[in-house]
């Protein structure tokens, strides 16, 4: 798929995962139908396996290029990983383009494609 899934936006459960507990605990994320009590979460694939990610300039950057509205916002999550690293193979890295705020891989890293429930289409209404 690889490619392919770059810049769609996906509903995926949340992994049952320490900052995902957190998350929930602090009201960022609410109950919901997935494995965990978790709401599912809907985001923009911006990185597929391969891609190198930066997140110690203060925003994401991917592959050498910085991500618009992607500030990272200091959270009180004590074990978060700022690490540059490449997205594993099967991961894909997600962020919230609807809002600089979003509670995306900035904070909880790369998904497994494993936990994607399915794909949004932006719908064109005319009148």
């Amino acid at each position: 798929m690889g490619e392919a899934l770059r810049h769609k936006a996906v509903l995926f459960c949340p992994p049952d995962t320490d900052v995902f507990r957190w998350a929930r605990s602090q009201g960022i994320l609410s109950s919901g139908r997935c494995p965990g009590n978790y709401t599912p979460l809907l985001k923009e694939v911006v990185g597929i396996a391969g891609d190198e990610i930066e997140i110690g300039s203060g925003h994401v950057v991917l592959n050498q290029r910085q991500l618009p509205m992607s500030k990272v916002l200091p959270l009180s999550y004590p074990n978060i990983n700022r690490q540059n690293k490449l997205v594993p193979t099967g991961f894909i890295w997600v962020i919230g383009k609807a809002s600089p705020e979003s509670f995306d891989s900035r904070y909880f890293g790369p998904i497994p494609m494993a936990e994607i429930l399915g794909f949004a289409e932006p719908l064109l209404v005319t009148r």
